[in-house]
């Protein structure tokens, strides 16, 4: 269980962040279709996929931080404008630390 999406522990590599990543973006895209159904019961379903969607996102993010051996708390970048495409930009491409014994 180290390594599934819903636990804080385990590292994630870039290929596992860009696909978590894409699975996020896609929950969000689902809802935002999903949206067009009703008025009332769409929005809802819309925001139950958006905030699966962020969940999925920051907790690809704090995986892939412990793969970086940076501290979790740089999770916050992500909801500072601009600073958040550049830190998505580094987690994507910075290169892992090995695994210590």
């Amino acid at each position: 269980m180290g390594n599934s999406i819903f636990s804080l522990e385990g590292r994630f590599g870039r290929k596992q962040y860009l696909l978590y990543f894409v699975i996020a973006c896609l929950l969000v895209m689902v809802g935002g279709g999903l949206s067009g159904i009703s008025e009332q019961l769409g929005m809802a379903l819309y925001w139950v996929m958006a905030l699966l969607g962020l969940a999925v996102y920051l907790l690809a993010t704090i995986k892939r931080l412990n793969d970086l051996e940076k501290s979790k708390l740089l999770v916050l970048l992500v909801a500072v404008p601009l600073v958040n495409f550049v830190f998505f930009l580094y987690l994507l491409f910075a290169k892992g630390t090995l695994m210590k014994k």
